[in-house]
């Protein structure tokens, strides 16, 4: 018989993962008080099996029971927003975290539940990211350090250009900020060692500084706070 089965896939309806049995309280102190997942309502005729369901998105996680549970390479993956803030969160929380770098185009990682189930989140990098981070580059500054904003009632409290010939989300040149230079400048060539994701706007910043220069991800945050303090934002620092 050569004829295939063809199958109309909708979407994802649900997973489905195990903890040992007569464990749901820990797991839903886990998923639910820890994670901030919404417990729904099961069939009453399932519910005699244990375990209990999840609501993430418009997806279903079912945690099911199972007399022995062995640990195994199958997981969920989900994409999520703000991947850092949810790993400090996590990692802050004393969860078990597993770094992971095999997928250049995004940034992912996983944890494990009190089980030892594993669960990774992924976010896909921005186009900032991966042509920028690491890289040295040539800032035109057009907004020097204590100049006033043109429109708005605030001065720069850095240096601030952009890149000349290139392209934002904005369709204008990818804007930067100037840190570890307090001069005003009218031009600066240095590293790309941080990028400032917007998520409520159309592009994104970089975070310039001499070569040299040890930036931290708490001070990115403290330094352009003058104008981001304004935007939903999230700091990806260059690695090394």
């Amino acid at each position: 018989m050569n004829d295939k089965l063809h199958i109309e896939f909708k979407r994802l309806n649900h997973l489905q993962i195990c903890i040992p049995k007569n464990k749901e309280e820990e797991a839903k102190a886990f998923y639910c008080g820890l994670l901030g997942l919404k417990e729904i309502e099961k069939p009453d005729d399932l519910k005699k099996n244990g375990g209990f369901w999840l609501e993430i998105v418009d997806i279903e996680l079912h945690i099911g029971t199972e007399d022995v549970i062995n640990e195994s390479k199958r997981h969920p993956a989900f994409e999520v927003r703000k991947i850092n803030a949810i790993k400090k969160a996590l990692v802050s929380s004393g969860v078990k975290i597993k770094e992971d770098k095999s997928l250049p185009l995004y940034n992912r990682f996983s944890f494990y539940d009190p089980f030892n189930n594993r669960i990774e989140l992924l976010e896909e990098k921005t186009k900032e990211e991966l042509e920028y981070l690491g890289q040295e580059v040539a800032i035109k500054i057009d907004r020097v350090i204590k100049s006033k904003h043109p429109e708005y009632d605030f001065d720069y409290e850095l240096n601030y250009g952009f890149v000349p010939n290139s392209k934002g989300g904005d369709g204008q040149e990818v804007d930067a900020y100037i840190i570890g230079e307090n001069l005003p400048i009218d031009e600066f060539r240095g590293i790309v060692k941080a990028v400032i994701v917007r998520y409520d706007d159309n592009e994104n910043k970089l975070v310039v500084t001499p070569s040299n220069y040890e930036l931290s991800e708490i001070e990115v945050s403290a330094k352009t706070n003058f104008t981001e303090k304004y935007f939903d934002v999230e700091v990806r620092m260059m690695e090394g």
